[in-house]
């Protein structure tokens, strides 16, 4: 979109809904993998723990 608005085929407008749209998936990333970290966790702690944090990469 950048590109486009620097060559005069876009107004700055689509430059500013691309990058919304990148920090929304950046945004929802994030999310997963801090769900994912505690799910990880909930399942170390129902299965009877007995982990170290070397052992998670």
């Amino acid at each position: 979109a950048q590109d486009r608005y620097s060559g005069g085929l876009a107004n700055y407008q689509t430059v500013l809904l691309a990058e919304d749209a990148v920090l929304a998936q950046r945004t929802a990333v994030a999310d997963l993998e801090s769900r994912r970290f505690a799910l990880d966790v909930a399942l170390v702690r129902a299965l009877g723990g007995g982990f170290t944090s070397e052992q998670i990469q």
